[in-house]
C-alpha cells in the first residue's frame, strides 16, 4: 500500500502512522539539538517510546507499561497511565506538581473544574476510578447547592 515508506503502530484506542526509519527517539534527539539542550525527564509505556529512554537524564514508565518497556528495565511509578506521569514529573521536580508557587495550578471556574474531574476519571486506570467518581459527584452536589 504505502510502499514501505509507512508503517503502523497500533496502541491503546489509537492508530499512528510513522515514516518508515523513524520513531520517538529521532525526533526527540532532533528537538533537543535544534534547542540545543538535553532531555531531562523520558516517560513511556511501550516498546514505541524505547528509543527516548536512551539519551534522558530521568526515564519512568507508568505501571501499566507493556512488556517491552519492563524488560528494558525502566523504573515503574506506582501509578498508571498520567498519575503515573505525575509521579515522574515528581522525580524530576523533586516534589509533587503542583505543590509550590512556580507549579500550582490556577483556580478554575467551578464548571471548568467538574470536566477536568470527568477528563480525570480515569487517570490511574480503574484503579480508584470509585473514589474519584464520589469526590466528582460531591464536589458537583455542593456547587449546585450554591
Amino acid at each position: 500500500m504505502t510502499g514501505g515508506a509507512v508503517r503502523v503502530v497500533v496502541g491503546a484506542g489509537q492508530t499512528d502512522f510513522v515514516p518508515s526509519g523513524m520513531d520517538k527517539g529521532t525526533g526527540l534527539r532532533a528537538l533537543s539539538a535544534r534547542l540545543g539542550g538535553h532531555v531531562a525527564l523520558a516517560v513511556g509505556d511501550t516498546g514505541e517510546d524505547l528509543p527516548v529512554f536512551a539519551g534522558a537524564v530521568i526515564s519512568r514508565a507508568p505501571r501499566n507499561a507493556d512488556d517491552a518497556v519492563r524488560a528494558a528495565g525502566i523504573p515503574l511509578t506506582r501509578g498508571s497511565y498520567q498519575s503515573g506521569l505525575t509521579q515522574a514529573c515528581a522525580a524530576l521536580l523533586g516534589h509533587r506538581p503542583g505543590s509550590c508557587p512556580l507549579c500550582r495550578l490556577p483556580v478554575l471556574a467551578p464548571r471548568t473544574a467538574a470536566l477536568c474531574g470527568v477528563l480525570g476519571l480515569r487517570e490511574n486506570g480503574v484503579r480508584g476510578l470509585a473514589t474519584r467518581t464520589a469526590l466528582l459527584t460531591a464536589a458537583t452536589a455542593t456547587h449546585n447547592r450554591r
